[in-house]
């Protein structure tokens, strides 16, 4: 049994990679007797950042979400956990040809170094393995890389332990959130409750279960990613790191290839969408691999397969390479795409950093940490505001029909202001019908529907 404090400055509930940064950096600032637990054994507690693909490219449109992209990259670099490997979007149409001259303009806009646009001959020279006649080209960063988030996360509470200011307790379980007048008071835990001053809930797939606990919401829903681990590739014997060619975005099917050692990864966002709710994920202890890897579905896979064999037939098609790992890894979708950071609107002192993935995990725990010590952050983290949601956007219905929307435009090409067509006519003006049969073209703007044309 851990012992735990009767009081906390804060508690962060969770020991992913978010958690830990969050817990991390809240010390560096200054904050003491921070608690970081988890109901789940350290170092990898069984959440999305144990089964983490760990790639992380750098240009997103996003300004916002570049900027938490670099500064995360620049602290795994610190930490010693990153290895650069590079990284190419490769199109197999003229559209997407042109979505990556997009891509060269916001890495110009956010200063991304480092980017150019390859045609077929040049990807072969980067990556030997690939059919250069499947595709008309690619775009090229040579930043990317991959992370060890698990050994990143350990490094940091660490880190946070070394200074006195941190106190962990992993196999605790939070059973209940105490909220008087408004404010979070205390956690309860399988160990003992926790007077806290703040809270902060970094738990994934998890967050809008522990939220409810507190009367408090946090939009997303848990779905599949699928992946599959194959090998041994004949051309990766003899690696001397985990990855040693750059890694593939296959964009124009939704898919993406990386080594892993002597093997390759192969993920896929094209799959039907696949969603969950909080509850259905299975506790640590009767979890077959961990409580988000799912058993996984082969008949979800078996295009994309298909197209994996299209771009790399000297490694998918080689019959002594099979299948050593393949799961419905479980991840967190939001109803716009974007993480879910901030102070709770329904209850003071309780804070999310929820839907945040592992390329941006440190950047948005840093971020945080410094909205909750000094009232702001470096980076503007506006479109990640728990705020933006208006009270039809926090429904189950509507998440999930974002969510799904959304999962296959993971590399989609989205234009500026592209419209969404789920879960559309929640809130209708009195001339909404007259201007429907005058022809107008609606756009959404919090839930109304307004005549864009």
């Amino acid at each position: 049994m851990v012992s735990l404090p009767a009081h906390a400055r804060c508690v962060v509930i969770g020991c992913g990679i978010v958690g830990n940064s969050v817990a991390y950096h809240l010390t560096r600032l200054g904050w003491r007797d921070v608690v970081l637990l988890d109901k789940g054994p350290l170092p990898n507690p069984g959440g999305s950042t144990g089964h983490a693909s760990n790639f992380i490219y750098l240009v997103d449109h996003s300004k916002e979400m570049t900027a938490l992209t670099m500064d995360s990259v620049r602290q795994y670099k610190e930490l010693g956990v990153f290895i650069q490997s590079g990284g190419i979007e490769v199109a197999r149409t003229k559209e997407r040809m042109q979505e990556l001259t997009r891509r060269m303009a916001s890495a110009g806009s956010w200063g991304i170094e480092g980017v150019s646009l390859l045609n077929p001959m040049q990807v072969k020279e980067l990556v030997p393995y690939i059919d250069e006649s499947m595709v008309l080209g690619g775009f090229s960063t040579a930043g990317v890389g991959v992370v060890d988030s698990l050994r990143a996360g350990t490094l940091m509470r660490e880190n946070g332990q070394a200074a006195g200011a941190l106190h962990v307790a992993p196999k605790t379980e939070v059973t209940g959130i105490d909220v008087e007048h408004g404010r979070v008071r205390r956690v309860r835990t399988t160990d003992g409750d926790i007077e806290a001053e703040a809270v902060v809930i970094t738990c994934g797939v998890w967050s809008p279960r522990v939220a409810r606990m507190a009367g408090a919401r946090i939009p997303l829903t848990p779905a599949v990613h699928q992946m599959i681990d194959i090998g041994p590739v004949p051309r990766f014997r003899g690696a001397k790191s985990d990855i040693e060619h750059p890694i593939v975005r296959d964009m124009d099917t939704n898919m993406y290839e990386r080594q892993a050692g002597g093997d390759l990864e192969i993920g896929s966002y094209a799959h039907r969408p696949i969603l969950y709710d909080p509850e259905d994920l299975p506790p640590v202890e009767q979890a077959a691999l961990s409580p988000t890897e799912f058993p996984f579905t082969q008949a979800d896979f078996e295009e994309q397969m298909q197209h994996a064999l299209e771009l790399m037939p000297e490694i998918v098609g080689d019959e002594s390479v099979g299948v050593k790992y393949a799961i419905n890894g479980i991840l967190s979708l939001t109803p716009d795409g974007m993480p879910v950071l901030g102070e709770s609107p329904d209850v003071s002192g309780l804070w999310s950093a929820a839907a945040v993935w592992v390329k941006e995990g440190p950047g948005t725990g840093k971020a945080l940490a410094e909205w909750m010590v000094h009232g702001e952050s470096e980076i503007d983290l506006h479109s990640s505001d728990i705020a933006r949601f208006h009270e039809h956007q926090k429904t189950r219905a509507h998440v999930r029909a974002r969510a799904a929307e959304g999962f296959n435009k993971t590399y989609g090409i989205v234009h500026p202001n592209e419209q969404w067509a789920s879960n559309r006519n929640i809130r209708l003006a009195p001339f909404h019908a007259r201007e429907r049969e005058l022809g107008a073209v609606f756009f959404e703007a919090a839930g109304w529907e307004r005549p864009q044309w």
